[in-house]
């Protein structure tokens, strides 16, 4: 559903399988592209809050890196700047060289400049 763009169809999906699955390897996975079904939608907060909740509940996942980097990217689409500088420097100081940490930078890179 996600891929054919249904993306409250999809969120629904996810949420069944969070509730079913808690601890599931892929409940991780299934929040952060929850969290994606919301900024498909430019809805900046509830995406932000789902993606930190990735975060919080799965500092292990491996969608952490990208569900700090979509944070970030939240920020700056809600006019935060701060906010969204401090999460693109907690990303790349956790997961340096990583790809996730060289889009975080480029975006930094722009905050700064101004651009």
């Amino acid at each position: 559903q996600l891929d054919a763009g249904q993306l409250r169809g999809a969120r629904d999906e996810f949420t069944a399988f969070l509730r079913d699955h808690p601890n599931h390897p892929l409940a991780d996975n299934a929040l952060y592209w929850m969290g994606e079904t919301w900024y498909g939608q430019s809805l900046w907060l509830r995406s932000a809050r789902v993606f930190g909740q990735v975060v919080e509940r799965y500092p292990q996942g491996n969608k952490v890196p990208d569900a700090m980097l979509k944070t970030g990217l939240c920020y700056l689409n809600l006019g935060e700047q701060k906010l969204a500088r401090d999460t693109f420097e907690q990303l790349i100081s956790m997961y340096p060289g990583t790809p996730t940490a060289r889009i975080a930078r480029k975006k930094l890179a722009k905050l700064e400049s101004g651009s």
